[in-house]
């Protein structure tokens, strides 16, 4: 793992279960107090049967991934009086 504070964390995995293991996080910090964050992952399995039944789950464990990171997101930075930007998931979709 390496960290570049503030704006980036990059993952390289080459051993386990993984044939390999990518991923990035970059943060975007705009003047305005709002934060724009890219994730990006990329790996293969070496198991094909595990790599069958994750292919079925993994844009719902995603989701649930970007969820939690919302929300803790949300609750480290609110306002002091209690107040939080609601965060807004951005996906390649909608970019």
């Amino acid at each position: 793992m390496t960290l570049t504070p503030p704006t980036r964390i990059e993952v390289i995995q080459t051993y386990g279960s993984f044939r390999y293991l990518k991923n990035h996080w970059v943060f975007f910090l705009p003047a305005n107090g709002a934060v724009k964050l890219i994730f990006f992952i990329d790996f293969e399995l070496q198991n094909m049967l595990l790599k069958t039944l994750l292919d079925a789950v993994i844009e719902s464990a995603a989701q649930r991934m970007t969820e939690a990171f919302q929300k803790r997101a949300a609750h480290l930075y609110r306002s002091p009086g209690g107040d939080a930007r609601r965060p807004m998931l951005i996906n390649s979709e909608n970019q």
